[in-house]
């Protein structure tokens, strides 16, 4: 059986834009030094989190509650 590591939130996210950076340059699509996102992105980001954040805490209440 394989050791099972706890990982914290913010190492996730740490290594989800490691690994989208090197993606992005791979493919040549680096983002510029002083790019500034548009508000409509920011919203699209702020909205996706949210849902993922609900997913995630939906499924932490089916664990604990058996």
């Amino acid at each position: 059986m394989k050791k099972r590591v706890v990982v914290s939130a913010e190492a996730l996210k740490a290594a989800g834009r490691r690994s989208t950076k090197a993606s992005a340059k791979l493919a040549g699509h680096e983002v510029p030094e002083g790019h500034i996102r548009s508000p409509a992105v920011d919203a699209y980001i702020a909205k996706v989190s949210r849902s993922v954040d609900a997913a995630k805490e939906s499924e932490e209440r089916k664990t604990t509650d058996g």
